[in-house]
């Protein structure tokens, strides 16, 4: 019986002696919303740049959990963020827009980067829809881009048989 008082009181005192945990807040989702936006409506070279980096950046951050925790296991790591809106699908839509703007502009160099970025950044299953979309503009552009041929000042082309 004195035991289980013993217990009993451990248990009570344990309870009443819990570390309380600051969590870390996710960035705003309306910012994260409002940057999407604005990529879309976007046709700076820069601008698109700073977006498709600033919306990456928010979809890698989640709550961390607490140093107690992360000593139990390897197995404990940062939590994803949940929102309603996947910042993870709003980068790689925005990653798209900007590498179809540079085609658009002809920064042929700029397009490929982009689509390239939507290749490597999101290889998971999930993102198949926005993989596609990207080989499928990145094996366009590669073969509707013509070399250039420069020709020396007096010199004639050479005419095809």
């Amino acid at each position: 019986m004195r035991y289980t008082f013993l217990l009993l009181a451990l248990l009570l005192a344990g309870c009443q002696t819990v570390v309380h945990v600051t969590p870390v807040l996710p960035p705003n989702v309306m910012s994260v919303w409002a940057q999407y936006r604005d990529c879309l409506r976007s046709h700076d070279v820069a601008a698109l740049s700073r977006f498709v980096d600033d919306i990456g950046r928010a979809a890698q951050t989640g709550p961390e959990p607490p140093r107690w925790m992360k000593s139990w296991s390897v197995h404990v790591s940062t939590h994803p963020l949940r929102t309603a809106v996947d910042p993870r699908a709003l980068g790689a839509a925005c990653t798209l827009h900007a590498a179809s703007v540079m085609t658009e502009q002809h920064q042929f160099h700029y397009a490929r980067l982009f689509y390239r970025l939507v290749l490597s950044q999101y290889p998971e299953p999930v993102w198949a829809f926005y993989r596609e979309q990207a080989h499928d503009a990145l094996s366009l552009l590669e073969s509707t881009v013509s070399p250039v041929i420069a020709l020396r000042p007096g010199s004639a082309p050479t005419p095809a048989p």
